[in-house]
């Protein structure tokens, strides 16, 4: 196009390539991204050495990653399909090439900004996935909240302990929906693309099927050292009652909410009462309401349950 004074129509530049100057050749290239009037467009600048590849697979073999499947360029991606071809593009090596030792996974994109994690020793992004929430040594450490109620228990109930059921605490890690963490279509248009747990909402089943979700003392793969643990949001849908929630401090529960491009996400319950969900960045700012469970037959003498008039177990 020359017409650049000559047109009221200023949105067929967008998405077209400029160089400075009357020329149609130039070292640095500009990519056309807004359109607001003729002097305040603005750029993506290239780097015309940038010979990076995304690719829809990946194999892997001693230590060592080939791009594979459809490859395309960085050039590809600037067009009226660039949300369709990343959806299904996810695989680069993290610098020019298509042999690498680490592999950038992409999960979503704002803009011109690109999200992505890096695999290394992993097949793809499948294994990671796995890795990540079902390996079998998944639960080997501690969370910082498990030795905080540890420590209340054994300070606390240590010599009620036989009145208190070995139960279930699920961390329920079954995932809902992969977002921009499927490789096959997962649809990465925005930060908004994050792998979904399980929501509470939906589920009025509180199985845990997955042996490294079920904590309790006697599970050697999701190993409790005392009958303590956390609520999950399941639960505390089904409990149905603000009011027994309310304690006026924010507390987290044992359910995940979602991983998105660079952060995580956990349920809580908000001062109100309110089931919510915030970062674990928030951790200092945040509570726990460790939770037991009695014995059937246990009887209680008076309480309802609530802050003010706590069960009094008889």
């Amino acid at each position: 196009y020359n017409s650049w004074y000559n047109t009221s129509d200023l949105s067929i530049y967008k998405g077209k390539y400029v160089c400075d100057g009357n020329n149609t050749s130039c070292t640095i290239l500009k990519h056309i991204n807004s359109n607001f009037n003729p002097t305040k467009f603005s750029y993506y600048y290239f780097d015309t050495t940038n010979t990076w590849f995304f690719a829809e697979d990946v194999s892997y073999n001693s230590g060592n990653y080939t791009l594979s499947g459809d490859i395309k360029t960085l050039w590809d991606f600037f067009d009226i399909n660039v949300q369709t071809t990343i959806s299904t593009h996810h695989y680069t090596c993290l610098e020019n090439g298509t042999n690498c030792s680490n592999v950038g996974y992409i999960n979503s994109f704002y803009g011109a900004e690109i999200y992505y994690a890096q695999l290394s020793n992993v097949e793809n992004i499948e294994t990671a996935i796995n890795n990540m929430l079902y390996k079998v040594d998944i639960n080997a450490k501690n969370s910082p909240i498990k030795s905080a109620i540890d420590a209340w228990y054994a300070k606390y109930l240590n010599g009620y302990d036989e009145f208190i059921e070995d139960t279930i605490f699920c961390n329920n890690r079954t995932i809902k929906s992969l977002g921009g963490w499927n490789p096959y279509g997962g649809v990465v248009t925005s930060t908004n693309s994050y792998l979904q747990f399980q929501d509470y909402s939906i589920n009025n089943d509180l199985s845990c099927d997955r042996v490294t979700d079920q904590f309790s003392t006697l599970n050697n793969s999701a190993k409790l050292t005392y009958k303590v643990g956390l609520m999950s949001s399941s639960e505390m849908y089904l409990l149905n009652n603000r009011m027994i929630r309310y304690t006026e401090k924010n507390y987290w529960l044992a359910s995940p909410f979602d991983f998105d491009s660079s952060s995580i996400h956990m349920r809580h319950i908000s001062g109100g009462g309110y089931i919510s969900e915030s970062i674990v960045n928030y951790v200092p700012y945040f509570g726990v309401r460790p939770t037991i469970s009695l014995k059937p037959y246990t009887v209680y003498s008076s309480g309802d349950g609530s802050m003010a008039t706590p069960y009094i177990v008889g």
